[in-house]
């Protein structure tokens, strides 16, 4: 997320770029970038990669790769290549965990799983993206009425329309933990308390 002024720096870059020069900005969220800079580039979407161009690219860059990595990753081998260094695979499975258990998770429980995310640098960082990205993708098969229904029983423990607060709650404890170097083994438990508050 740009603050204003460093919003206005790069503005004042493609203002004023330096000769020769091709500027490659990238975003997740092109919405949020002042209009005065998207009127300002060239917009070049980047799709994530189909089954078998992610299968091609992942055995280039990582041989003998866990296929799972491959949905993990949703289509960037780049974070597939970051998850495989992170453990995103077991992440992935506690993440599973969480959003298809049919009760919330006992303190105890909270806890441990905590400990287990603490272990590694980028265990919480890894959990919190793909806790708030698999939340998000179920959310949004519910109302399409098109879910798995692997989360079904999890999405019911409270309205739907509430979900999307809980969605930025998760990322605004994030962006505290990790802005304010915070013990992330409380926020992990906090999280958990997020999800699982009726």
């Amino acid at each position: 997320h740009l603050n204003r002024n460093a919003a206005n720096a790069i503005l004042k870059v493609l203002e004023e770029p330096p000769a020769r020069a091709v500027l490659l900005l990238t975003c997740a969220a092109p919405g949020r970038l002042l209009p005065t800079i998207r009127s300002r580039c060239r917009h070049l979407r980047l799709d994530p990669l189909d089954p078998a161009a992610m299968d091609q690219a992942l055995a280039t860059i990582l041989p003998g790769h866990d296929p799972s990595l491959a949905s993990l990753a949703e289509g960037s081998p780049g974070r597939a290549a970051l998850l495989a260094d992170e453990g995103g695979v077991a992440i992935g499975a506690l993440v599973d965990g969480v959003l298809h258990a049919d009760i919330a998770p006992s303190i105890t429980r909270a806890w441990d799983l905590a400990d287990k995310l603490n272990r590694s640098d980028a265990g919480y960082s890894t959990f919190m993206h793909m806790l708030r990205d698999r939340l998000s993708v179920a959310v949004r098969d519910a109302a399409r009425g098109g879910g798995q229904g692997r989360a079904d029983a999890f999405l019911s423990r409270r309205p739907l329309g509430e979900w999307g607060e809980v969605w930025h709650a998760l990322g605004r404890l994030q962006d505290e933990t990790e802005r304010s170097n915070l013990d992330k083994r409380h926020a992990i438990v906090a999280s958990l308390e997020l999800l699982n508050a009726p």
